[in-house]
């Protein structure tokens, strides 16, 4: 099937409804005692302390690398990130403990979609 039409939907520029979006790779480290929920303020704090960019607007944060056989999730609506793991090999993912040793992730890299 080929594409049978295709039509511009808005403009660039400061004022404009199609804004400039950058990405932007970085690692990360947890830690020995997982929060119930996640890691919390996660943009706020973690990712704008490792880019320096203090006034952008997050669109997403997807997991890059394996992380000791963890799937890491950001959400969004709470500025969490959270940690699920898969108990069975045909189960869902489920959402790790509370105060599990997540230490040993480290360097998971993450890439962070922004305006």
């Amino acid at each position: 099937m080929a594409i049978t039409s295709a039509a511009a939907v808005g403009t660039q520029g400061p004022l404009a409804t199609v804004k400039a979006v950058s990405e932007r790779r970085i690692q990360i480290t947890l830690d020995a005692t997982y929060p119930t929920g996640g890691y919390a303020a996660f943009v706020a704090t973690t990712v704008k302390g490792i880019t320096g960019f203090e006034y952008v607007t997050v669109l997403g944060v997807k997991q890059e690398s394996p992380a000791g056989g963890y799937l890491l999730f950001w959400d969004r609506a709470n500025d969490k990130l959270m940690v699920y793991q898969y108990p069975t090999a045909l189960g869902p993912a489920t959402q790790v403990p509370n105060l599990t040793n997540l230490s040993t992730v480290v360097a998971a890299e993450l890439t962070v979609t922004f305006t």
